[in-house]
């Protein structure tokens, strides 16, 4: 199976740009985790929602979820049932979620299922901590240990947010994620996987 890849520098430029999210650019005394992806069934954002409220119990902690999608209301209203102590917000669809990541201090992929989390890869590649659900397929193979992040249950709410607390409290090494993700899954990477498969198709094929 051929990895996955991304375009690391052109990620990692990008994370740099200017945003105007107050709660990423001001001084803060508090948490902020980031998700994004399609607002579906599928990218388990009501569990997240769920986990970060648990993790503000512990440490005050907000949510961003970027991206649109048919749940969107009904994320908001789950949200709602936090309120006033949890705070998210819903960006919708941003040009660059790059400099949204760069800036939070946990990136967390809720997915019930995956093909390709490439969100993820850009995550880590970005250098920040990253919790993700242990879902069919992809995180695993990533996360490959717990300095490039922590593994959690599909839909399991107290275990993600015990993983971001673990995350905060030890952020661990940015450049050994974005090292990794450098030597495993650049694009460059890809190259000479995909060279090495063509180079084994018989001349008939």
């Amino acid at each position: 199976m051929l990895p996955n890849s991304i375009d690391i520098d052109s990620v990692t430029a990008r994370a740099l740009e200017a945003i105007e999210h107050p709660w990423l650019t001001e001084q803060r005394d508090y948490a902020v985790v980031i998700g994004a992806g399609r607002l579906n069934i599928q990218k388990g954002f009501d569990t997240l929602i769920d986990a970060v409220a648990l993790a503000n119990q512990n440490r005050p902690t907000r949510l961003i979820i970027l991206g649109e999608g048919l749940l969107e209301q009904a994320l908001k209203e789950r949200a709602a049932t936090h309120a006033p102590e949890l705070k998210v917000a819903f960006p919708g669809f941003v040009t660059n979620p790059y400099a949204y990541m760069a800036r939070a201090d946990v990136f967390v992929l809720s997915s019930r299922w995956e093909g390709s989390p490439n969100a993820l890869l850009e995550a880590v590649a970005i250098g920040l901590p990253c919790v993700a659900c242990d879902c069919p397929s992809g995180p695993r193979e990533i996360l490959v240990s717990s300095e490039l992040g922590l593994l959690c249950p599909v839909d399991d709410a107290e275990a993600m947010a015990g993983a971001i607390l673990a995350s905060l409290d030890n952020p661990g090494a940015r450049h050994i994620r974005q090292e990794h993700i450098r030597q495993n899954h650049g694009v460059e990477n890809w190259a000479r996987a995909y060279e090495r498969v063509l180079q084994n198709v018989g001349p008939g094929l």
